[in-house]
């Protein structure tokens, strides 16, 4: 199986994920009749961009979370070991030996 047949979905599915992220960003920025200008707009915008990168943080760590959870009900210590090893792969960054 090769590598490179998963490659052009992926970049489907990330260019489709940007257009909706981009709509959603659109449509939060978008301000009522008395919207002061178009400054109001990129702040709220910036803060819509800050809010989702939050947000997507904070789910892919509950989602971290539950996997572990459940290897641990299957086998705790391989759990324990993925939890080191990600562990060791957040903080180091490929800079540790």
């Amino acid at each position: 199986m090769q590598n490179n047949s998963f490659k052009v979905p992926l970049i489907q599915s990330a260019i489709l994920l940007g257009v909706v992220i981009l709509l959603l960003a659109i449509v939060a920025s978008s301000g009522g009749e008395n919207s002061p200008g178009f400054f109001s707009s990129v702040g709220n915008l910036i803060l819509f961009c800050i809010g989702m990168s939050v947000s997507l943080i904070v789910s892919i760590a509950i989602l971290f979370g539950v996997f572990l959870a459940a290897v641990a009900m299957v086998a705790p210590d391989q759990a324990a070991s993925m939890a080191a090893h990600i562990k060791r792969s957040f903080i180091c960054q490929n800079q540790c030996s």
